[in-house]
């Protein structure tokens, strides 16, 4: 009879273990129809999206052509007042600004790396091209030449007002400039 009742035991927990099978392979089918539901859902969402961001790359490029035009344009307003080299600007298409000098060797040097007579002769060109109306610019490291090539630049342009700082007057005044020497 021990025998017996053992063997129901055993047939008990058999059964408990099948039924809890029989749950798992149920609440997997459950999981099956869900994720195909899913998959569904991800799909025509996919299908929805796919225009939207078609459309953000055609404006992405439109943004990207309207900053370039500005930039070229800004480095060309600057390059026209610079004694020497060319200004450079440029934004990258992850909103990153560039902005320095291509130097007469064709070396492009970023704004910080620019020396002290490059830089008195960029920030007055920078200001110029963002059409500033009244630019201070020390330029006390730029040598004579490149100060009379500066003030001869911007004297021929009538919008803004220029005033240049400097611990060494000009050897000769450039037309139409007024040398002040202060002590």
């Amino acid at each position: 009879m021990q025998i017996l009742e053992d063997r129901v035991t055993g047939l008990e927990a058999k059964a408990v273990e099948i039924q809890a099978t029989i749950d798992r392979f149920n609440e997997a089918k459950g999981l099956e129809k869900e994720k195909q539901r899913s998959i569904t859902e991800r799909d025509e969402l996919q299908a929805e999206i796919k225009p939207l961001k078609e459309s953000i790359a055609d404006l992405q490029s439109k943004k990207n052509a309207a900053i370039a035009t500005t930039g070229k344009a800004l480095a060309e307003a600057m390059s026209a007042v610079m004694p020497t080299g060319q200004a450079y600007f440029e934004i990258t298409a992850d909103g990153e600004a560039m902005i320095g000098l291509i130097n007469d060797k064709r070396v492009r040097v970023p704004y910080h790396g620019l020396s002290g007579g490059e830089k008195a002769t960029f920030d007055p060109a920078l200001c110029q091209a963002l059409k500033g109306t009244v630019i201070l610019s020390e330029a006390a490291e730029m040598d004579n030449a490149h100060l009379m090539d500066m003030l001869n630049q911007v004297g021929k342009l009538n919008d803004a007002q220029y005033i240049f700082a400097t611990c060494h007057p000009p050897k000769m005044p450039a037309d139409g400039w007024k040398v002040e020497v202060v002590k």
